[in-house]
């Protein structure tokens, strides 16, 4: 069996924007399941439609066609993920509490980002045990080539070999891993990302809201764990995960 995890991030991964959390989003299927591309085409067709109902002020007023989170109203949200309901593939998540974690944002972009994509593969295959075993065949990771800032697929190919494969001991992975590129305007798995992740950036800085509320991620980490949404900053948690970047 081969795995496919589109990936896409929404918010600031710095420190320094006054939000707390940032997140990755994802949307995992089984290789070859094409259920996602057919009815995103359309959900995007029936949005495009009704630009005036569901696109926000500021997409109209810049003639933002494009459709992804931040340029959809309440109305727009709601249409999208009512009908992501009837999606046959997998919600993931990872949410970072920036303010207990300040030494990992001080690192280099690169090392931070590899970082957080190795938890959330970590957490979904190895912790939720989510392929009942580590002998899968392939997990392509396709991320959206805008939104990441990233040189080279930020080397997280040979970053998730030498973490999942190389230095453990047990329980190794044995499955290649891919690193695509992909533009979410045309790749629907990237584009379903985007409002995954914008959902839970939403949720965790602003609280619940008007929209998405039927929406649960199967598979949702947190990080720091020990101390996420505490009113601290930890350093001792920093320092050992900054052993292992």
């Amino acid at each position: 069996m081969s795995y496919t995890l589109f990936i896409d991030e929404s918010g600031n991964i710095s420190k320094n924007n006054g939000e707390r959390y940032f997140c990755i989003g994802g949307y995992l299927i089984e290789k070859g399941n094409k259920n996602h591309a057919y009815k995103m085409k359309k959900i995007v067709s029936n949005v495009q439609k009704n630009r005036e109902k569901y696109f926000n002020i500021n997409a109209r007023k810049n003639n933002k066609n494009e459709v992804k989170f931040s340029n959809l109203n309440v109305d727009g949200k709601n249409y999208v993920y009512e009908n992501f309901q009837k999606l046959k593939g997998t919600y993931v998540s990872i949410v970072v509490d920036k303010f207990n974690c300040t030494r990992l944002t001080n690192h280099k972009y690169n090392d931070y980002y590899n970082y957080l994509v190795y938890l959330l593969v970590k957490y979904v295959f190895d912790i939720r045990k989510y392929a009942k075993g580590y002998d899968f065949k392939e997990l392509k990771i396709i991320y959206d080539n805008r939104s990441m800032k990233i040189e080279a697929n930020n080397n997280l190919q040979v970053y998730l070999l030498k973490k999942l494969k190389i230095e453990r001991k047990h329980n190794k992975f044995n499955c290649n891993f891919n690193i695509k590129e992909a533009d979410s305007k045309v790749n629907y798995g990237v584009m379903i990302s985007d409002f995954i992740a914008g959902l839970c950036w939403a949720r965790y800085n602003y609280g619940i809201q008007k929209y998405g509320n039927s929406i649960e991620i199967d598979y949702l980490s947190k990080f720091p764990y020990k101390d996420f949404a505490k009113e601290i900053h930890c350093k001792e948690i920093e320092k050992k995960v900054l052993t292992h970047l």
